[in-house]
């Protein structure tokens, strides 16, 4: 699948990928509403540099240098940022259930602790953030 054009400006001073870090830690899909303690991920959301530690069964935060977004059976490492005001533009290269593929990903910073995540493929989450 073809990436859209790309629109605003380049990450050139990696203004994206700071922005995002601030986004990092775990995100539930605004509809579930425990979905913060779900321990399957089957209702929240990983974003910004993470992985999973075999030794605590848990995930871990800050320890990677890949930007990502992990789903339930997938996940999209992100590169290639721009910055359109508040949105964040990625392109995303993913995975999950045996496939890859590459996509366009968008956050949307509504407030400090609401984003709304699109993918160019289709796909519109709206995400409020974890307690840390």
């Amino acid at each position: 699948m073809a990436l859209a054009p790309t629109i605003g400006t380049a990450d050139v001073a990696g203004e994206a990928l700071l922005k995002l870090s601030g986004l990092e830690g775990w995100w539930r899909f605004a509809e579930q509403k425990d979905g913060c303690a779900d321990e399957d991920n089957q209702a929240r959301v990983a974003v910004g540099r993470w992985s999973w530690d075999e030794s605590t069964d848990d995930m871990v935060f800050g320890k990677v240098a890949e930007q990502q977004i992990g789903f339930y059976e997938s996940s999209c490492e992100l590169s290639h940022g721009q910055t359109v005001g508040a949105t964040l533009i990625f392109d995303a290269a993913c995975s999950g259930e045996g496939e890859t593929w590459t996509d366009r990903a968008v956050f949307e910073l509504n407030a400090p602790d609401r984003v709304t995540l699109s993918f160019a493929s289709g796909g519109k989450h709206d995400l409020v953030r974890c307690p840390r």
